[in-house]
Order: structure tokens, then sequence, then C-alpha cells
């Protein structure tokens, strides 16, 4: 990803900038993790990168399953992060898969960000 700052081009990571944001302590509850982790369910996370011509969308979505291969709970983390600034936006969602109101908000977040432009 490139910005221009001060007239010149600074490249940067997009992994690398995944990595800060979705390592960071700010994002993450590390106590709902464990709270998770006792139950017996496994994370499975998978991760989506897309350009438009202004920017990139970034979605990792976590889904924590149990040992009978039901999903129990499903987390979105959605990054729009412009090309030519510094500018960044950023959602996150956990909702319940039994819940279609839930589910229909978070898939509605991600159209949201997947159509993000910057002018």
């Amino acid at each position: 990803m490139k910005s221009k700052k001060g007239g010149k081009n600074l490249h940067v990571s997009t992994l690398m900038h995944m990595e800060r944001i979705f390592n960071s302590k700010q994002y993450i509850d590390y106590d709902y993790l464990k709270k998770l982790e006792r139950k017996n369910l496994r994370h499975i996370y998978s991760f989506l990168s897309t350009k438009n011509k202004t920017g990139e969308v970034m979605v990792l979505t976590h889904q924590w399953i149990n040992l009978d291969g039901i999903v129990k709970n499903t987390q979105k983390d959605i990054v729009f992060a412009s090309d030519d600034s510094d500018f960044t936006v950023y959602a996150s969602y956990v909702g319940n898969p039994d819940d279609n109101n839930d589910v229909l908000f978070m898939n509605s977040i991600e159209q949201v960000f997947l159509s993000m432009e910057m002018d």
C-alpha cells in the first residue's frame, strides 16, 4: 500500500499493518478469548483482502466451533485503509450465528466497507 506524505511516497506493508491492528490489545479482548477456550471451542479464522481504486479493505473472520462442529460465535474485524492518506476505518462485531439479525448486521457492515472509496 502506498501513502503520500510530505511529497514522498511511503510504502507500507499491508500484512504488517493488519498484524499491528489485529494483534493490538486495544482491539482484542483476551479475557473473552480465554473464556471461549475454557468451553473447548476451536478457533478458525479467514482473511480477505481486496483493493479498489482508492484503498484496500481487509476482513478477518473468526469463528469459534465446539467439538460437535457447531459454530458458537462469529467475529468480523474489518479495516478500510486509503492509499493516498493516513485515513483508516476499523470496525469489529461479534455475532451469534443463531441470531439472523446478528448475521445480517455483520454481513451489512462488511458490504459497506467493501464499497468504501475515498474522494
